[in-house]
């Protein structure tokens, strides 16, 4: 055994170990390397392929022991021999230096230059770096190496094979004709071949002349491939991802590159470059930022020369948050696209498809001296079958200021100035107006009175327009201005309320239930000025009609008190509320204005005395569990005007999750000299599946059919399967819609050890990409 300082290795005496034969004790470490070879190194082009087979079975014995001492070369050989600066060691040689392990049947050592050369069986280990050679050239002090027929594992998890490997000083691994594969299984999954590569460990690897095998089978060839690498499952690394691939009946076929940029540890983006054969180039970009608590951004971008339509189209989603000082809050969301025909038939959702309106929104709230303080931006465009619809607000301005308490906490006082320039178009006409309202508000909050709570409230007045409709036109007149009063209050009682306890210690649900009956009485009452039907409406401040009305219910709820682990829950579960409520209106012509219930026309010719029969039911057992049955009876049209039925059973953590909903809109439409008295009646269905095996396959269908048109609108049907090392994903959709009728099939491979690559399968929101 040899332990000197560097640089006195001559003036050492030589000792030399006993010539009894070792005791081969195989490393692990360099066992499970060879082992992985395998099938592996037959991927490898050239001589790495014929070098697999020829190296023995069981590698040197790895040296255990503890680092040597700094500038400290430590040695050990059957024979050692020396000639001037020349030190050779001879069977089963082995070398440390630093953090530095060489074993070999024989090294050559250069005293002066502390360079190397081992031959015969050569395992080299540092740090997670491991690599078994035929031979091995190397420079301990600069850090460099070559080797030849080399094959093992860089960093955590990059294996490879190749014929030769050099590292340079800068700790760049330069491999010619090799194999590579971030797979640790004996037979690995998938492979990259190349004729030469360029890897920084743990950072990034450059290749040339790139072959992507699966199990050993040629499936994609690029001239060249750049793609980051990790040093943990958290981290994020600048580089080119994987090309994708997808197939539509319409836009053709699909071939996108990406390249994902981590900006820092709170930003990335996402660059892409998407080729349809039959749509053209189009090019995207994805960011996403997240700052401190209650700031973020996401945003998504696309252009596309359509040679379909032989026009320029883009989209542009964005949602954004961001905290400011003083108490305020900045957010504004945007969902623009260039035309309503582009993003019905480039949306991969079926939301997205069906999508009716884009719109531009941005907010700004806060508090100041104990004032609510608002600025809104809004823009709204929607699409219906013959026109297109506008409706705007820039700016909107509000100020108020809530719950300014008079003699004691028994009256509350408040006040509200909100001004609004609006726009919204009728026909092919933009109308603009101004408006600005200033008013005050009165509450009052009686004692407590058991078994029964009431509430009263008063409000009153002013708004003031630049632009009305004229009174015998009805043509709308941006300098005819109009000023409306109005005043009124409401009174809400709930109760007398009435309820029972039911001891149930054997229940396997809950030791305890409880059920509540509590009937509401809600009166309205409010005069507006005579000139209301005049008023250019833009949002429920115009739409105060003079009214006179009365609103009754009826609540039934069902708590469960539970146990959780034997342990009973502080709070109730709401188990089953139940809401029957109607309202009656002494003035007809209000009835059309109620936003409690949805079949409301807001028509001015619409009279209402009766409002339909309301019932809202909810079940919801457990946090995964829920059902909601909503329902509206027109007592005058003798109808069900509006049902929908929904429910959903598990999560996103759930190994299984469903979703279902049903609605259905109807009207009676009266009986003409034409044609008899008939129901008008639009119905949808909605559903999704999803369900995860373990933890290697999932699986998920939904569906969106037209019950009315007897026709299925949508269906998707993905699947996810994942190994070790990687992963498929596959996903088919179908559109049948009257704007869209087409075919798309997706496919994506997920590679451990590097990014995840794919084409939106296994489902996803609305992005167009």
């Amino acid at each position: 055994t040899l332990m000197c300082p560097v640089g006195s290795l001559s003036e050492t005496r030589l000792r030399s170990t006993s010539r009894r034969p070792l005791r081969r004790r195989g490393s692990a470490a360099a066992g499970a390397l060879l082992a992985a070879a395998g099938v592996f190194a037959a991927a490898a082009p050239g001589s790495a392929q014929q070098h697999a087979g020829g190296v023995h079975a069981r590698p040197p014995e790895s040296w255990p022991h503890t680092p040597p001492p700094t500038g400290t070369l430590v040695t050990t050989a059957e024979r050692v021999l020396r000639d001037g600066t020349l030190v050779v060691l001879e069977g089963y040689a082995q070398v440390a230096y630093g953090t530095t392990r060489v074993q070999a049947d024989r090294i050559e050592i250069r005293e002066d230059e502390l360079a190397i050369v081992a031959e015969g069986n050569v395992v080299f280990e540092r740090g997670n770096e491991k690599v078994v050679a035929e031979s091995l050239t190397a420079n301990l002090n600069a850090r460099s190496a070559k080797f030849v027929n080399a094959r093992g594992v860089l960093g955590q998890d990059f294996h490879f094979v190749a014929e030769t490997m050099e590292e340079i000083g800068n700790g760049e691994v330069i491999i010619e004709r090799g194999a590579f594969t971030t797979c640790s299984q004996p037979t690995p999954r998938w492979n990259f071949t190349a004729t030469r590569a360029v890897v920084r460990p743990q950072e990034r690897v450059w290749l040339r002349n790139v072959s992507f095998r699966v199990k050993n089978v040629p499936f994609l060839y690029l001239p060249f491939l750049y793609y980051p690498l990790r040093k943990n499952q958290d981290e994020r690394k600048t580089g080119f991802l994987m090309p994708r691939y997808s197939n539509s009946d319409v836009r053709g076929h699909l071939v996108s590159q990406s390249f994902y940029w981590a900006i820092n540890r709170s930003m990335d983006a996402t660059l892409n470059v998407d080729y349809y054969t039959k749509a053209g180039a189009g090019y995207g970009v994805e960011y996403r930022h997240r700052g401190d608590i209650g700031s973020r951004a996401d945003a998504e971008a696309f252009l596309i020369n359509d040679k379909i339509t032989e026009s320029r189209e883009y989209s542009l989603k964005f949602d954004m948050a961001r905290r400011l000082p003083g108490r305020f809050r900045l957010s504004a969301r945007g969902d623009m696209f260039s035309s309503f025909n582009f993003s019905q038939r480039f949306q991969n959702s079926f939301s997205g498809s069906t999508r009716r309106f884009k719109r531009l929104k941005g907010d700004l709230k806060g508090r100041l001296f104990r004032h609510r303080i608002g600025v809104r931006i809004d823009r709204k465009e929607t699409q219906y079958p013959t026109r297109t619809s506008l409706r705007a607000a820039l700016p909107q301005f509000n100020v108020t200021r809530r719950n300014l308490n008079l003699f004691g906490e028994y009256v509350q006082i408040g006040y509200e100035l909100d001004y609004l320039r609006a726009a919204k178009s009728y026909r092919d006409e933009i109308h603009e107006w101004s408006r600005i309202f200033i008013g005050p508000t009165l509450g009052l909050s009686l004692p407590t009175v058991p078994f029964l709570d009431l509430n009263i409230g008063a409000e009153a007045g002013y708004v003031r327009y630049t632009g009305s409709e004229d009174p015998e036109t009805g043509d709308f007149d941006p300098e005819l201005g109009l000023a409306q009063r109005f005043y009124g209050g409401d009174v809400q009682v709930v109760g007398p309320k009435v309820e029972r306890i039911f001891e149930s210690p054997n229940n396997f649900y809950a030791a305890r239930y409880k059920h509540l009956i509590e009937p509401e009485v809600t009166w309205d009452y409010r005069v507006s000025g005579d000139a209301f039907d005049l008023v250019k409406r833009h949002d429920r401040r115009d739409r105060y009609p003079t009214t006179n009305e009365v609103s009754f219910g009826l609540v039934n709820r069902v708590l469960a008190k539970r146990y959780r682990d034997g342990v009973e829950e502080s709070t109730a579960t709401d188990l089953i509320t139940w809401r029957i409520m109607q309202s009656y209106f002494f003035l007809p012509e209000a009835g059309a204005y109620n936003s409690r219930y949805v079949s409301s026309s807001f028509e001015d010719e619409q009279t209402v005395q009766k409002s339909p029969i309301r019932s809202d039911f909810r079940f919801q057992p457990d946090q995964n569990v829920n059902g909601d049955w909503t329902m509206e009876w027109d007592p005058d049209e003798r109808v069900f005007s509006s049902i929908r039925v929904g429910t959903r059973v598990g999560d996103y953590r759930s190994n299984r999750q469903f979703s279902f909903n049903w609605s259905r809109r109807a009207r009676r439409i009266e009986a003409t000299d034409d044609e008899p008295e008939k129901i008008d009646a639009n119905s949808y269905l909605r559903g999704q599946a999803d369900f995860i095996t373990g933890e290697l396959v999932r699986t998920g269908v939904s569906v969106n059919y037209d019950l009315t048109e007897r026709r299925l609108s949508n269906l998707s049907v993905r699947a996810d399967i994942l190994f070790q090392c990687c992963g498929v994903n596959v996903e088919w959709t179908r559109f049948n819609l009257v704007s869209r009728s087409e075919n798309i099939f997706r496919f994506g491979i997920s590679i451990g050890g590097l990014y995840s690559f794919g084409f939106g399968a296994g489902g996803g929101g609305d992005n167009i990409y």
